[in-house]
């Protein structure tokens, strides 16, 4: 059964708060109107962190992250602890692996992320701007109108979009995670091997291929050889296209012609 605590938790705050959703209003001020302290400090070893006091708290961001949205989005996390996971512990520290390994991590955590990604893109506000054909751009103008990260924005097009698109998480060269929609044609990349040769992302990683503003086509046999229906669609290309998250990992988002 699907956990859907995260999101149940943000929809909450959202109507107990009296807003459809945070482009006209400040997140900052939201949590603040919630009951807990927000401050910006540079943080070692952390991207955000939270201390309890009873009822109240201290989330602290780390004032190094120079990404409006990634920012915006550990701030999300952190509320999320605030509002659902006050007797789990005293304090919560999140790291870069937190907050960007979405399969690996606690239950809490998975919450927070889902807290997170339904406080910042509602989807009610969300879905009716990304339907239609799927293109890079959108995502761009989807992340630039709702103040978010490139990653939690093509993550939420995954789960609320109109077309077939799949994620893909490659950090030091190595698969790490790969997340897909129900009607995309190929559904397995194995956890933790390394990327296929003939894409994008190997390229990038082993010839040291600069990353393109443009999609490039590649082809199913390269990126899903171990995917059982592969032979019903050996033929089969589509559009690969890679951004740079941290200076060791990519996003790489596949979607159809």
């Amino acid at each position: 059964m699907i956990n859907r605590n995260g999101t149940i938790a943000a929809i909450k705050v959202l109507n107990e708060s009296g807003i459809p959703d945070l482009r006209d209003f400040s997140l900052d001020d939201l949590v603040f109107g919630r009951g807990a302290v927000v401050q910006y400090e540079p943080i070692e070893g952390a991207e955000g962190r939270i201390v309890f006091d009873g009822e109240d708290a201290i989330i602290t961001v780390n004032a190094n992250l120079e990404n409006i949205g990634k920012k915006r989005f550990v701030l999300a996390h952190e509320l999320a602890h605030f509002e659902m996971h006050k007797n789990l512990l005293p304090a919560f520290a999140d790291d870069d692996k937190t907050l960007n390994d979405w399969h690996t991590k606690g239950e809490h955590e998975l919450e927070a992320n889902d807290f997170a990604k339904e406080i910042l893109m509602p989807e009610n506000s969300f879905k009716p701007l990304c339907q239609g054909k799927f293109s890079m751009q959108l995502i761009k103008t989807l992340s630039d109108t709702f103040q978010t990260s490139l990653t939690a924005t093509l993550l939420r097009y995954k789960d609320l979009g109109s077309f077939p698109v799949g994620v893909v998480y490659i950090e030091k060269g190595i698969v790490r995670w790969a997340q897909f929609t129900n009607d995309f044609k190929l559904q397995f990349i194995p956890n933790n091997s390394k990327v296929p040769v003939n894409t994008v992302a190997y390229d990038f990683f082993y010839n040291k291929i600069p990353l393109s503003n443009e999609p490039e086509k590649v082809y199913a046999i390269d990126w899903f050889p171990n995917d059982f229906k592969l032979k019903y669609n050996q033929d089969w290309s589509f559009n690969e296209q890679c951004f740079r998250i941290k200076s060791d990992a990519v996003l790489s988002c596949l979607w159809g012609q």
